[in-house]
């Protein structure tokens, strides 16, 4: 099966790439490959994270195997 995602363009995601740069990334730039992948996530094109199984954690989410009950 082949996936084509088109390259980012324009500034409709700017805000929210931002926001996940600096959550996420500590204000590193996101990679392009990433840029890509999440703008489609937030369009709603999701056929290329079912086919390799990628989840996207929301903001505040934190990894489903990811054991912080000690900070409790």
């Amino acid at each position: 099966m082949i996936i084509l995602l088109r390259p980012v363009k324009g500034t409709m995601f700017q805000e929210r790439l931002a926001k996940f740069s600096h959550e996420r990334l500590p204000g590193r730039p996101i990679p392009d490959d990433l840029r890509t992948m999440l703008v489609a996530q937030w369009e709603g094109r999701t056929d290329f994270r079912d086919v390799f199984g990628i989840v996207f954690l929301e903001p505040g989410q934190p990894h489903p195997l990811l054991d912080i009950s000690y900070t409790d």
